[in-house]
């Protein structure tokens, strides 16, 4: 449990009161929200959890193992159905297209490498396997899982690979 709780403060854990994060964001919007996918995560029951980064919390949203019906989604790539933890990353748009208009989706994109480097380096430092999965099918993504309609699938990231 320590080691997703750190992957997820590292990728964009609240670093000060006023809010700001491990990864930048254009005019600390954070429209960059995470879901994560628990399968072999001690004390955390496999299932899909939205992340609450200013609090650091999971809250369950769907019980159960979706790794194998993500991994079709996802090409069959089959680093997604033996990942530990996938977290996968969504734009929510809308004050983003507010402040900044054309290149809201451009700038949502940037942010979520930024997280998933973050990820990435992490999960290094901790010994796991990680990796950032950019081809899946966001219909079918959005489909399996239960996040909101507003949100667009942007990135997957894979921990506990092999």
């Amino acid at each position: 449990l320590w080691q997703a709780s750190q992957l997820l403060w590292a990728a964009m854990g609240v670093t000060n009161p006023a809010g700001l994060r491990t990864a930048p964001s254009a005019g600390a919007v954070f429209p960059v929200r995470a879901y994560v996918m628990a399968a072999n995560v001690d004390g955390v029951p496999a299932g899909f959890y939205s992340y609450d980064a200013d609090q650091h919390e999971l809250a369950l949203l769907a019980k159960g193992d979706k790794r194998r019906r993500l991994e079709k989604a996802a090409a069959d790539q089959q680093c997604v159905g033996q990942c530990a933890v996938a977290v996968l990353l969504t734009g929510y748009y809308r004050r983003l297209l507010r402040e900044f208009g054309e290149a809201a989706h451009k700038l949502a994109a940037m942010e979520a490498g930024h997280i998933g480097q973050n990820f990435c380096l992490q999960a290094t430092a901790l010994g796991l396997g990680a990796i950032g999965v950019c081809k899946f099918d966001p219909t079918s993504v959005k489909m399996l899982l239960p996040i909101p309609q507003d949100e667009e699938p942007l990135y997957l990231l894979l921990a506990g690979c092999g």
